[in-house]
């Protein structure tokens, strides 16, 4: 029986021996000829209007005289950048390997998949999300800078991710909720204002409880400031405030991101660089909180009980 496969959307760079088993049955490894083939019919649609994604070329500067002006490299087949996961049958597991790679550093985002039915009749089935692909090859992030480049440390690091969202899905359901929003903020338009929103959504769930004073320093905006630059000293990364705001002290920070939060929820004609404009642009807004997030979410994975009693603090 042929195996089942589901298409890596993002182009990657992998380092290491392959395949390699992600989960048990499931291999991560490079496209052959006829899963291309398949993957290619059914990336069509998106060709046009729009540039596809790097899994046939390289962006390389031109020598035109235009500062970042860009042209198009074909790569040789051996270096095309199409991978899979591979499985017997068809199943429910692909899901959750899905959002146990939404939480890592690197962009790593699963699309289709082909099953191979295991039934006296054979046949082939497809599934597939139209709003997260149509939000995949439509951000520019994707176009022009998708190639993520990963080794064997991601890999596993995705194995853990899984094993521990599986671990807290019956005994922490609001961290497993948690992580099952985040991963469905992909479905938005990347470049979407609402996506802040969603971001401190998921924080709020996380970490602050319904203020029960009047008093500020039991507000939402006064909890969220104290608990993640507590919570940012135990993260799994280090949260880098400078690289996105410069000198900005970490309490000003987040009491500006929160009171942005705000705006942008009552006021779609807010503009980051008038009154929020020491926040930078609204890319680098998203960057950070999306950053934030995944770092939040790992934690919960490790330690959700610690969470928990956080949120009630």
């Amino acid at each position: 029986m042929k195996k089942s496969f589901c298409f890596i959307l993002t182009p990657l760079e992998v380092e290491g021996d392959l395949p390699f088993e992600v989960i048990p049955g499931h291999f991560i490894q490079k496209a052959d000829a006829e899963q291309i083939g398949l993957i290619k019919q059914k990336l069509t649609p998106y060709f046009e209007p729009i540039c596809f994604p790097q899994y046939e070329f390289d962006w390389v500067p031109k020598n035109d005289g235009n500062a970042g002006s860009k042209a198009m490299q074909w790569l040789p087949q051996a270096s095309w950048r199409y991978w899979v996961i591979t499985f017997l049958g068809s199943n429910l597991e692909i899901g959750n390997l899905s959002m146990a790679a939404s939480l890592l550093k690197a962009q790593v985002e699963l699309g289709f998949e082909f099953h191979y039915l295991d039934h006296p009749s054979g046949g082939m089935g497809f599934s597939w999300s139209a709003d997260f692909l149509s939000s995949f090859f439509r951000s520019y992030e994707s176009r022009q800078n998708g190639v993520s480049k990963i080794g064997l440390e991601t890999l596993k690091e995705l194995s853990e991710n899984h094993a521990a969202l599986m671990s807290v899905a019956s005994r922490h359901p609001r961290v497993h909720r948690a992580v099952h929003r985040f991963h469905y903020l992909k479905a938005l338009p990347r470049q979407s204002s609402m996506l802040i929103v969603g971001y401190f959504s998921i924080i709020e769930a996380l970490i602050a409880h319904k203020p029960r004073l009047q008093e500020s320093l039991d507000s939402i905006n006064h909890q969220l400031q104290s608990k993640l630059i507590l919570l940012s000293k135990r993260f799994r990364r280090r949260l880098d405030y400078a690289a996105h705001f410069g000198q900005l002290g970490e309490e000003k920070i987040w009491k500006r991101l929160y009171a942005y939060r705000s705006a942008i929820a009552h006021d779609p004609l807010v503009e980051v660089d008038s009154e929020f404009k020491e926040l930078g642009n609204q890319a680098n807004i998203r960057s950070f909180l999306n950053e934030v997030v995944k770092l939040l979410l790992l934690f919960g994975l490790k330690d959700p009980e610690f969470l928990a009693d956080l949120k009630n603090c």
